[in-house]
């Protein structure tokens, strides 16, 4: 359907129409980026925050839908998928629910899934790829139809997937796989000190600060554990409120670099949950994790089985995965019942047996915001061991903030953390089961 933009002349020319449709005036860089998009079958875009994917996303859309192309557009959590409905103006969905996964056995902590139905349509959008594990990746795969363009977006230097696999970094180290890899940061992400320092980090160099209050990066140097967790529990409670007019009902995300400890998740979300409901007097279900209406919770573990209505049509469906975030509505305390609305679309009636799979989620991990973005965050790193305070985790925590972040460690941890290049290794043969490279060209 696209052999015509094998022709360089045809594509800069409906390239350039497509983005004065929008008017948008592309970057040399961004409009080599859609030129690679629309000559290969199988593409990546990559690139850090500010480098103009979103503006790249749009185009492209913009360009497919000159052509009448029927275009999907998926990402592997709720959040990203929103992310990507906002920034590309067509609806976005997970990448389960397209593939409109379905269990049918679960033994031995391995589900089975229905034989996959192959994909309609002529163009397939994937943004934050780098969360792909090789599982996920495999199905997806198969469901492509030969005649299907693909393009996967993603920023490798951000922490690879929590399954297995290392998807998104294996298929950029072949240089056979198309690829545009965005460095330049556009003028208006080069005042941003979030944007600034994430490329800093990213790059092991020294962070720019700019300590008034209005400034977008804020670094809060605590020496210990305990006063890390003091800090943040300021920040909530009175700093935020009192001179930026936040409050726990408003976006402000606390991640955390750990699960234990005093300034880990589990000891944090206690005290913002006490925060939240101006004290440790609230009406609440279950014994271990207290949950009352109004929490802020996520989902443990992939639950295939959860039934859920859609609050926009009450149409019904089953599922919720492993890092979906949602929002105590309702206790019922006499059949030990709540109801949680994950991702603001779905409500789902949570059983006691199933409580153990609900945690807390004032505060989470920086692996579980992976594919989220938040305004406001708040980042708690206490000191660990260099194996797994790495600078790819300090740049995945970093870029979770949009508007304001407030970096709470010792300067010790930072600057360990820059200088720590340890990634995440891991032995994977997706590079090996590669089809050769032909396969990757558009079809003529």
């Amino acid at each position: 359907m696209f052999s015509h933009w094998l022709d360089e002349e045809i594509a800069y020319t409906e390239i350039a129409s497509a983005a004065a449709s929008l008017c948008i005036e592309l970057a040399p860089e961004q409009t080599e980026a859609l030129r690679m998009a629309c000559g290969n079958k199988f593409s990546i875009l990559t690139g850090g925050p500010g480098t103009g994917k979103t503006t790249i996303v749009k185009v492209l859309v913009a360009l497919l839908q000159q052509q009448d192309a029927k275009i999907l557009l998926a990402a592997p959590t709720g959040r990203a998928a929103r992310r990507l409905t906002e920034s590309s103006g067509e609806t976005a969905i997970t990448i389960h629910r397209m593939l409109k996964m379905q269990p049918i056995d679960e033994e031995f902590g391995t589900v089975s899934f229905q034989d996959q139905e192959e994909l309609e349509g002529d163009y397939l959008i994937i943004d934050e790829s780098s969360m792909l594990d090789v599982a996920l990746f495999a199905r997806l795969m198969s469901a492509v139809p030969e005649a299907m363009n693909v393009l996967l977006i993603g920023d490798s230097d951000q922490l690879p997937s929590v399954g297995a696999g290392q998807v998104l970094r294996d298929l950029l180290a072949q240089a056979r796989i198309p690829r545009t890899t965005l460095v330049k940061i556009f003028r208006q992400e080069a005042e941003n000190l979030i944007v600034v320092n994430a490329h800093r980090i990213r790059k092991g160099q020294p962070l720019i600060l700019d300590q008034t209050l209005d400034s977008p990066f804020l670094l809060v140097l605590q020496e210990n554990e305990q006063n890390i967790a003091k800090a943040v529990t300021r920040l909530v409670a009175e700093i935020l409120p009192k001179h930026y007019n936040l409050t726990s009902e408003s976006e402000v995300q606390v991640l955390a670099a750990m699960r234990r400890g005093v300034a880990g998740v589990t000891a944090l979300n206690k005290e913002l949950q006490i925060i939240k409901h101006g004290g440790p007097d609230f009406i609440s279900i279950h014994k271990i994790n207290a949950f009352a209406v109004g929490d802020k919770v996520i989902q443990s573990r992939n639950n295939y089985d959860l039934k859920y209505r859609m609050i926009s049509d009450d149409s019904q469906g089953q599922g919720v995965m492993n890092g979906e975030r949602g929002i105590v509505t309702e206790l019922n305390l006499a059949d030990k019942t709540m109801f949680v609305l994950f991702e603001d679309e779905r409500l789902v009636k949570i059983e006691s047996e199933n409580f153990e799979d609900i945690e807390l989620a004032y505060a989470i991990t920086i692996h579980k915001s992976q594919g989220s973005e938040y305004q406001n965050v708040i980042l708690a790193i206490p000191h660990s061991t260099p194996a797994f305070l790495t600078r790819n985790l300090l740049y995945t925590g970093v870029t979770r903030a949009s508007r304001r972040l407030f970096l709470v460690c010792s300067d010790y941890t930072l600057k360990m953390m820059i200088e720590n290049e340890i990634a995440l290794n891991r032995r994977t043969l997706l590079s090996g089961l590669l089809p050769e490279p032909k396969l990757f060209k558009v079809n003529i």
